[in-house]
């Protein structure tokens, strides 16, 4: 609902995913989906933090970190756009 939403305010939504699954076709009608072999995961949020997640199989043993920095969001967000 929420990435439904800031869609229709005109918010440009991309997915960058590892690789096609059961999602992206969902995704797709939200926004761009970029296929990247790439194992973690991260949300850029306006250009201004993050939220980057490492790529562990266990959600037990997995960390987070989130990042609010304008220059490592907005980097980040152009290394895969």
């Amino acid at each position: 609902d929420v990435l439904r939403k800031a869609k229709e305010r005109g918010v440009s939504i991309k997915f960058i995913v590892p690789r096609e699954n059961e999602h992206t076709k969902r995704a797709s009608k939200l926004g761009d989906v970029i296929i990247r072999d790439h194992s973690h995961r991260f949300v850029v949020a306006d250009d201004h933090a993050m939220l980057f997640l490492t790529p562990e199989d266990n959600e037990k043993k997995e960390i987070g970190a989130w990042i609010k920095s304008p220059y490592f969001a907005n980097s980040l967000r152009r290394t895969f756009s």
